[in-house]
Formats: C-alpha cells, structure tokens, sequence
C-alpha cells in the first residue's frame, strides 16, 4: 500500500503543488504522496498523516529529489516516521517540517531516517514534539536559529553567530552554545570544523550532538562528552550521520549512547567518510548494527580505537557493529561485547577489508 493525497506512487516531477486534508494508510503513507522517484519542487502538505512504516508529512518514501517544500501536520506511525519524509534515499534542499512525530523507531523531525544528501534543510526543536518530547535529530535548530533561517527566505550565514569563529578556512567551536549554533551549517559540506577546546555536552537539554556531518572535522585532540538517550532514533552517536566530505581526525568522544534500532556508536552511528586517529571512550548501546566506535561503516577508519562496552543484538563489535563495503586499518578495541548475533570483539558482521587491527574485550554471542 503506497498513499498520498496526489497518490500512492508519482512517475514524474511534482511542481509548485500543494495538498489539504488528512491522510491514513499502512506502508509509505505521505502527505503529498506515499513513494517520490522523481523531483518534488515547491510543494507543500497540511494535515495529519498516519501509518505504519515509512511514513512522512510530504513523501513516505523518497528516492528521488524534494526541493523548497514543506509540511505542517502531526505524523504518526510505528517505524521510520519523519515530519517531512519517513526514509528517505535521495536529496532534500531548503525544505522544512513543522508537525509533532510519534513513532517507535527511526523517527525524526525532518527525517525518520535519512541518508544520501540533506541540504539547508530543518525543524525547529523547541516547537516540535517528538515522541512528546524536544530531541535533536537530522535537520533540527533551536528557536532563534530557526526563525533566523525562515526570516532570511530559508539562508543562514555563519557570520552572524558570534560563537563560530572562522580560522584558517575552519569554523572552530569552542563551547556547547557553538555547537548549538553549528547545527544550522553541519550540512553544508563547504564547512569544515576544528575543536579548540574540550566541549561537555552532558548538561544540555535536549540531549546535544551533532546529528550530521557534511565537511571534515578536527578534533584538534580535544574531546566531546555525550549523554545520549534516544532508543526511538536510528543513527546516533557524537556525530550520527557521516557523510564523505571529509575526514574525521583526532577527535575523542566520552560518555554514554543509547540509540534505536539501526546504526549506533560511540563515535558515529553510521559513517560514509573517514575516520583517523580519532577514538571513543564511550559505553554504547543499542539493537542493529551497534559499534563502540561506529555502527555501520562504509568509509574508512585508521589509527582508531574504542574502549567501553558496548550491548546490541545482531550485528554488534567492539569497534565496528557492522563493516559494510568500508575499510579498517591499524585500530583496536578494548571493551567487552554483548549481543545475539552476528557479535565479536572488533567488528559484528564483516563484508569488507580489516587490515592490522585488535580486540582484547570479552565477547558473549548466542552466534557468531
């Protein structure tokens, strides 16, 4: 079952449209319509929208491309719900959601879950309800970064905030209110990052991290202390999503991470980039593709190390829940491992190359 005011599944762009009303279904259920192969430009959707799976106020599901659009309705569903889109695989632009999701696992305020490419897209944390509650997730800014965007015609400059600094081609970040003020630019894959001090972000509400990352970040040998509990969102950790715009070097991250059902680790949850001399000391938690450094990696990762434990069920490793189509070269992991299958002491489940790497922690699997 594919739903959506203008239909279940479209074979074309969508342009300048727009759709009223309340819409029910099961699998991709979509404000506008269930599945976008396609483009979708300048469109929008009011009303509320309820499912199961794959379930957003726009599109279900989109593999295509969405651009300057919008939502504004409750979402609800039980497994990748998203204000805007429920799972999305193809490229969002300079869009926005402004409904309150309700979800099991993989939701999200923008996205349920989301990968490939999000660009000057958002929701505003402190008006949207996730789950009843403010959560960061993929796309979100506090209230004033938000009305600052939507006032500007959906733009934001990273001159106007006086906690980003600029140096040598890098924004640098120095304390929690500079990474408050880094999620309206983390997708831009322009910026690149550079730590300058060690940041604690275990006091801040709602739980804050870095959500995506499109430019290289230097950890600069500082350190990011976490305290991540969001068992509903998939891709989480001090940095949840990375994107292969640049690498990820000398960063430490400390603390703890709970995640949902799919991509969970100390580090980052699921990683397209590369990651270099960098570690976490992090105890992780989580159910599908669970790691102490990474949960999923699909990049490379060299010269790293993880140390906690980390508990999951399938797919769950010490260093790397699952290697999937990624690199591992010359690092090691420490801490004890719990899962069902698909467990061990350095990588879960491995499709690809480990090269020059350790694991001393204790493993406890009901299979390998």
């Amino acid at each position: 079952e594919v739903v959506g005011v203008l239909g279940g599944e479209r074979g074309g762009e969508i342009a300048s449209s727009s759709a009223e009303g309340d819409v029910t279904g099961e699998e991709r259920v979509g404000g506008l319509v269930g599945r976008n192969d396609f483009e979708i430009a300048s469109s929008s959707a009011e009303g509320n929208v309820t499912g199961e799976q794959e379930v957003g106020g726009l599109v279900g599901r989109s593999i295509g491309k969405i651009a300057s659009s919008s939502a504004a309705g409750d979402i609800t569903g039980d497994v990748q719900v998203g204000g805007l889109v429920g799972n999305n695989r193809g490229k969002i632009e300079s869009s926005a959601a402004a409904g309150d999701v309700t979800g099991d696992l993989s939701v999200g305020g923008l996205v349920g879950e989301g990968l490939v490419e999000i660009r000057n897209s958002h929701y505003n944390i402190d008006a949207v309800e996730i789950n009843g509650e403010r959560m960061v997730t993929i796309g979100g800014l506090f209230e004033e970064q938000y009305q600052d965007w939507e006032e500007s015609g959906r733009s934001l400059d990273v001159g106007d905030y006086d906690s980003l600094t600029e140096s040598d081609g890098r924004v640098e970040l120095s304390d929690v209110q500079a990474v408050r003020d880094a999620l309206g630019f983390i997708q831009d894959p322009s910026i690149d990052w550079r730590l300058v001090a060690d940041i604690d972000l275990t006091e801040a509400s709602p739980e804050l991290y870095l959500p995506s990352l499109a430019g290289a970040f230097d950890g600069n040998g500082h350190t990011i202390t976490v305290d991540i509990d969001l068992p509903a969102v998939s891709q989480v950790g001090a940095i949840g999503y990375n994107e292969s715009g640049g690498p990820i070097t000398d960063l430490t991250a400390e603390g703890d991470v709970t995640g949902g059902e799919f991509y969970v680790g100390g580090l980052v949850g699921w990683n397209f980039g590369s990651i270099e001399s960098s570690a976490a000391e992090i105890d992780v938690t989580g159910d599908t593709s669970v790691g102490g450094l990474v949960g999923v990696n699909s990049g490379e990762i060299a010269s790293a190390a993880a140390e906690g434990g980390v508990t999951g069920e399938d797919f769950v490793g010490g260093l790397v829940g699952n290697n999937f189509g990624g690199e591992i070269a010359s690092s090691a992991a420490v801490g004890d491992v719990t899962g069902d299958s698909q467990v061990g002491g350095l990588v879960g489940g491995n499709q690809a190359e480990v090269a020059s790497s350790f694991a001393t922690g204790a493993v406890d699997g009901d299979s390998a």
